[in-house]
């Protein structure tokens, strides 16, 4: 009995030393389950491959052409969820997003935050565009540069993915040289009208016709035109396409006011040239034209125009025939404020000897420093 006794009360003091937590006297609190993932809120990493529309530029001569790169990502309902800004194509960095159905918006060479209307989170797709704006003073519109747009859908599902976005251009080259041999122009620009001022993102066209004016560069070339450099030569180059009276671009023409001041802030020239030409995007439009002292001895100007060059989307070059070319003086008065002689102009042109590149960049405080258009400026 006493040999039970003793076996019990062993037993009794183990049970009550293990019930202690191994004498620690603070028994392990229980852990936390990991949560379940919620449905619907895990992400997935998104990037995004660019592939050339342009012409004959491969995919690697595209990112040549691009700079100040905007993205804007679309829901299902077709609703801006998120952008990105990014100064060059380098810069493009992943993404996350849910898993979904989205359209992806790219929009290449457009700087300015004035220029894109409607980029508030929730807008619809069909809200936004790329838009022309007027400079304070200013009667018309200033042109852009070679405006990119891309658009596609993704479907964004349980492994990382890539949006491919094929990059085209919107608007056509059109390009002005003009030498001034009678040494009476202080100042030259170039008057468009009919010229498309907004790009939906939902539309494959430029539309709402209105007039642009860019000033011309003094002692400029346009590119490709094989000239010598001098303080007589301006030049200008605008990124346009041209409305006809349906609303759509393409065939319309060309109508080109040239007009110049001297030093006297007169105007002593206002020509115009109507080109019977397209402005579909990818193609290029050069003018080479000079002014002299008329023979008459009346001291007016007059202008020739000496050739007219077309290039198409293939890279085909053709001199536009003289019955698609009509010129003649302006009888009508031109609504040009002072605030359109402040737009100037520097893409594309080349200054004096040839030397190294400088691209301006955007104003706003959120680009980095990148690339910019192809300007060429001397010593």
């Amino acid at each position: 009995m006493k040999k039970f006794i003793y076996i019990f009360m062993v037993l009794s003091l183990a049970l009550n030393f293990c019930s202690c937590g191994g004498g620690s006297g603070e028994p392990d609190p229980d852990p936390e389950p990991n949560p379940d993932p919620t449905p619907g809120t895990e992400t997935v990493k998104v990037g995004f491959t660019l592939k050339s529309g342009v012409g004959n530029l491969d995919d690697a001569g595209l990112k040549g052409i691009i700079s100040h790169v905007r993205l804007y990502v679309f829901d299902q309902a077709g609703k801006l969820q998120k952008s990105y800004k990014y100064n060059s194509v380098a810069d493009i960095k992943d993404v996350e997003l849910d898993k979904g159905s989205y359209t992806i918006a790219f929009v290449g060479n457009v700087p300015e935050d004035a220029n894109i209307a409607g980029d508030a989170v929730g807008t619809a797709l069909a809200d936004m565009k790329i838009q022309l704006t007027r400079k304070n003073n200013a009667a018309n519109f200033t042109p852009l540069g070679d405006v990119l747009f891309a658009k596609n859908t993704l479907t964004v599902g349980d492994e990382d993915t890539k949006a491919e976005l094929t990059v085209k251009r919107t608007l056509a080259a059109t390009k002005v040289q003009m030498t001034d041999n009678s040494g009476r122009i202080a100042e030259a620009g170039v008057l468009v009208p009919n010229v498309g001022t907004t790009l939906g993102f939902g539309d494959t066209e430029w539309k709402n016709p209105g007039t642009v004016f860019v000033t011309m560069a003094k002692g400029g070339l346009a590119r490709g035109l094989g000239r010598a450099e001098g303080d007589n030569n301006y030049s200008a180059t605008m990124n346009i396409a041209v409305i006809n009276e349906g609303g759509s671009a393409g065939d319309n023409n060309i109508e080109c006011n040239i007009i110049a001041k001297d030093d006297s802030e007169e105007i002593i020239l206002s020509h115009l040239f109507s080109l019977a030409v397209e402005t579909n995007p990818d193609m290029q439009v050069v003018m080479d034209m000079e002014v002299n002292e008329s023979t008459s001895g009346d001291g007016q100007l007059e202008s020739t125009l000496n050739k007219v060059e077309t290039t198409d989307e293939t890279g085909k070059t053709e001199t536009l025939p003289d019955n698609k070319i009509e010129e003649k003086k302006n009888d009508v008065e031109l609504e040009v404020f002072p605030g359109d002689w402040e737009t100037g102009n520097s893409e594309d042109i080349e200054v004096g000897e040839p030397g190294g590149t400088v691209r301006p960049g955007g104003t706003e405080e959120d680009w980095e420093k990148g690339e910019n258009e192809d300007v060429v400026v001397g010593d």
